[in-house]
């Protein structure tokens, strides 16, 4: 017999000793509460953020699936949604006597919700998410490439490509670093699921672990969009990664060259983004390449530790919007590793 619930507060320890045993012995939330509690921890409802199924002969979990609200960064934004973040069954044990989707129906049951998606899906959980009505897809994943270098470490690029090109001047378009987070109130034309200026300044400028940059987009000084961004170092060479964007892109225009001034300014080797849902004319027409699994080029996602490969992410999404837009920084996606 299984009872499915919400986590407790108090149940923060046992949780962790499940992940320490059914995912990952030095996983980062067993190494950095502060991150875990920051993610996970939901005062206002008095609980954490994961469904668990306890096992009624042991009163052990057998069975997690954690979830983040939006309203995790923003308690006043209207709408209710929400990712999905790990899920896992502790198979040996609960083989044919319960299913994960189980605890996926619970948070349905529970929330009235206005959305929900899962980003960075495993294979193996595509069939339960297309079962249970989502809409399945992968980010596309854009870059472009600091064009003052003439080779590369962190990305892979063959010396036969070619892919330089004369950066075009918007003259009317300029970019720069933002610092008062209330300038994003002025932007009206958001993607959906809606997201908030309190919403990036908690996720992101607040990250307990990883600092993050606003840049800006301004056409004749008004802001259209901002782009969340943030630098890697590794190899003795850095990248720029786009992680998330508030504000919608189709009034932009081409702003290659105010990309190509931030790489040299900042000596990156190359600024990237992942997508879904937004038309890959939009990035087009920013000046950005879109990354093809057919080539030899890389250009990498995991960098704790670091690995120079192409990853594929899938992303799903159900719910009440005309679109979804997914961003690498969804979800748990742009978290510590190590």
């Amino acid at each position: 017999m299984y009872e499915i619930r919400f986590c407790k507060i108090s149940e923060e320890e046992k949780l962790l000793n499940f992940l320490k045993e059914n995912w990952k012995e030095d996983h980062i939330f067993i190494k950095n509460k502060e991150l875990f509690r920051w993610q996970h921890l939901d005062r206002i409802n008095n609980r954490i953020n994961f469904v668990v199924a306890e096992n009624k002969n042991d009163g052990e979990f057998d069975a997690i699936l954690g979830f983040i609200p939006f309203k995790q960064y923003d308690k006043n934004l209207k709408n209710n949604d929400l990712w999905y973040a790990i899920w896992k069954i502790k198979k040996e044990k609960t083989l044919g006597k319960i299913r994960g989707i189980d605890l996926l129906f619970f948070v349905e049951d529970k929330l009235n919700l206005n959305s929900s998606a899962g980003i960075g899906m495993s294979k193996y959980s595509v069939k339960s998410f297309t079962q249970n009505g989502f809409t399945m897809g992968k980010l596309s994943h854009y870059y472009l490439l600091n064009e003052s270098l003439c080779e590369y470490k962190i990305a892979k690029i063959p010396l036969n490509s070619s892919l330089s090109h004369t950066p075009y001047r918007n003259t009317n378009t300029t970019i720069r670093e933002l610092y008062n987070i209330s300038e994003l109130e002025s932007i009206k034309e958001l993607y959906k699921p809606y997201k908030s200026p309190a919403f990036i300044k908690n996720k992101y400028l607040n990250h307990p672990v990883y600092s993050y940059k606003l840049y800006g987009i301004y056409c004749f000084n008004k802001l259209l969009s901002v782009l969340v961004t943030r630098k890697i170092s590794i190899l003795d060479r850095s990248c720029i990664r786009i992680i998330d964007i508030y504000g919608r892109l189709n009034k932009v225009g081409n702003i290659s060259a105010q990309l190509q001034e931030i790489l040299k300014k900042e000596n990156a080797e190359y600024i990237d983004c992942y997508n879904y849902g937004i038309d890959e004319q939009i990035f087009t027409t920013l000046g950005f390449l879109k990354k093809e699994h057919d080539n030899n080029i890389i250009i990498p996602n995991y960098f704790e530790p670091f690995e120079q490969k192409n990853i594929e992410i899938i992303c799903g999404h159900k719910g009440n919007y005309d679109e979804y837009v997914f961003f690498k920084g969804d979800s748990d996606q742009d978290r510590p590793n190590i």
